[in-house]
């Protein structure tokens, strides 16, 4: 009876009428439907697309050019060439992030616009280095001197991954933004890869990362299935610290310390 009701609102049944004038009703409206089949009728396709972004900074120019793509978390005076305005419409770049003893971060954001309605399946960003002794060798480790609250030896567990939604009303105000994914406050060693290959005697449940080349942080978001509505315009923001002084791992220009990798990959519903 439902999939009758889908296709005409004439009903026949037991103890009604039947005559020519509502058969002919019902197959006109059969033939409409049929001709003209809409996208409930049919089982959805979807088409797997990725969006690769990726920087290899350049550790001649640090402390000399702006190390764009990133950009310090706060908008301030500092940061404007020409008339400085009243108020900035955002005074942080980002919500969900709070880093109260650092001096301040530094934000790599990837903006995308998707026409139709989308769903995201996939975030994974690469934070990697070469073998010691490259420009980048970042340790992910705490180092003599030391930040405040961490230890020589520590992992670091200063890295933000977030992925933020425009707001379709007020897209270019950050506060009313919805954030849809945020990783915060976990142990380098947690998200630590290594190309190297395993040492010949390998301890059960102490499995260490091995030195070598090639190595870094992978921050991976996986199984997400989250739809987007149209017209929506999503951003991926990779935060790094830029701590007060030359402490390690970080340095004076954090963002010179790794190269940078990132991957979203969403589904996308095929098209007439």
């Amino acid at each position: 009876m439902s999939g009758s009701r889908t296709l005409t609102d004439e009903q026949f049944a037991a103890g009604t009428t039947i005559d020519g004038n509502r058969l002919d009703r019902a197959m006109e409206d059969h033939e409409r439907r049929v001709n003209n089949v809409r996208k409930g009728d049919l089982l959805r396709r979807f088409v797997q697309t990725q969006f690769i972004s990726r920087f290899l900074p350049d550790p001649i120019a640090a402390g000399v050019l702006p190390m764009l793509p990133f950009m310090p978390r706060h908008n301030t005076a500092t940061g404007v060439s020409g008339t400085v305005p009243d108020a900035f419409l955002n005074p942080q770049r980002m919500k969900g992030i709070h880093k109260s003893d650092a001096l301040d971060a530094r934000v790599w954001t990837a903006s995308f616009y998707f026409k139709h309605p989308i769903v995201i399946v996939d975030v994974v960003a690469f934070l990697q280095t070469d073998t010691t002794g490259t420009p980048y060798a970042n340790t992910f480790t705490y180092g003599a001197p030391v930040p405040p609250h961490r230890a020589t030896g520590d992992p670091v567990n200063d890295i933000d991954l977030l992925l933020t939604v425009d707001n379709p009303w007020r897209p270019e105000d950050q506060a009313a933004n919805a954030v849809e994914i945020g990783r915060h406050n976990f142990r380098g060693t947690a998200e630590a890869f290594n190309r190297a290959g395993p040492p010949g005697a390998w301890p059960d449940l102490q499995t260490p990362h091995p030195g070598g080349a090639l190595r870094g942080i992978a921050i991976h978001a996986r199984d997400l299935n989250i739809p987007l509505h149209r017209d929506s315009r999503a951003r991926l923001s990779l935060v790094i610290p830029h701590w007060t002084g030359d402490l390690p791992p970080w340095g004076v220009n954090p963002e010179t310390e790794q190269y940078y990798t990132t991957t979203m990959t969403v589904l996308e519903e095929v098209e007439d």
